[in-house]
């Protein structure tokens, strides 16, 4: 073959294979992508089923509970031990479902290797009567014991006193979904029906801070056993401050953390049961 000749053939069969390269390349890149692995399913995540709104449910649907007795933030369990009736719920690294921050969720060492888990500071339990997904057979029990919610009032005890409108020591009594001690100043005028409720904590009341309501609050999260229309606002010094059976509610400025109660010593000023009813 002629010297010109082998030169044509290979230049073509060397362009014939860049172009095979090629076409493998394309292929390649057209290959359908492997598909991503599934979203593992969330171990903790929010049941809006039944009448008691949105609340805590495990992976199986069943219901979580909060305990009043327990003091939020502490890392202990005030639920004598064995507590059978309500178990203890742990999860070690929670996969929450929508409308839930992972960060929100912590546990705890009860001892003899055995932990249990938070949500926002409050220990979670089971109630062993709850056989199926769905079921609150727990909800209200002893006047204690609560699905778990984002309440904005809640409930403490607390062995030294007995807040207004409860009939023994240790009796539950009134606190922020955070657990601050909430009190009444019986100086205060009573609110009734469309005539609203007045402070007498003479400005600018700095030892009592008001319980503000946020303004973009409009329905108030509550225990089964509180009526939420017991619990309203009215405006003070450009606030909406939170009342409770038309009396206006404070925080003790020495009360620095959730289970303090020390207002309660101070003339005048009374924590409120969730059954307060009478005047002071």
């Amino acid at each position: 073959m002629h010297m010109s000749q082998q030169r044509h053939v290979l230049g073509l069969a060397l362009v014939l294979a860049m172009s095979a390269c090629g076409d493998d390349g394309n292929a390649t890149a057209d290959a359908p992508a492997t598909p991503d692995a599934p979203a593992a399913a969330p171990t903790v995540k929010l049941s809006s089923e039944g009448t008691l709104g949105a609340r805590l449910v495990d992976k199986d649907g069943k219901s979580l509970y909060f305990f009043a007795n327990d003091t939020a933030g502490a890392n202990a369990s005030a639920c004598a031990a064995p507590c059978a009736m309500w178990p203890t719920f742990d999860v070690q690294s929670p996969t929450v479902g929508e409308g839930l921050t992972a960060s929100d969720f912590s546990r705890f060492d009860k001892g003899g290797g055995v932990f249990q888990a938070t949500w926002k500071g409050r220990p979670l339990y089971y109630f062993a009567n709850d056989t199926a997904a769905g079921a609150t057979g727990g909800e209200g029990t002893g006047g204690r014991w609560f699905v778990a919610r984002a309440y904005n009032l809640f409930f403490a005890a607390s062995a030294t006193i007995t807040p207004s409108g409860g009939t023994a020591a240790n009796a539950p009594f009134l606190t922020s979904g955070a657990g601050r001690t909430l009190y009444a100043h019986d100086t205060d005028t009573r609110g009734a029906g469309a005539t609203a409720p007045e402070s007498k904590c003479a400005d600018p009341c700095t030892a009592w801070p008001l319980w503000e309501k946020p303004a973009a609050l409009t329905t108030p999260v509550v225990p089964s056993t509180i009526t939420a229309a017991d619990l309203t606002s009215f405006t003070r010094q450009g606030k909406l401050q939170f009342v409770y059976k038309g009396w206006p509610l404070y925080f003790y400025g020495t009360d620095a953390e959730p289970g303090q109660v020390a207002g309660a010593s101070v003339a005048t000023w009374h924590p409120l049961s969730g059954g307060f009813s009478g005047t002071f």
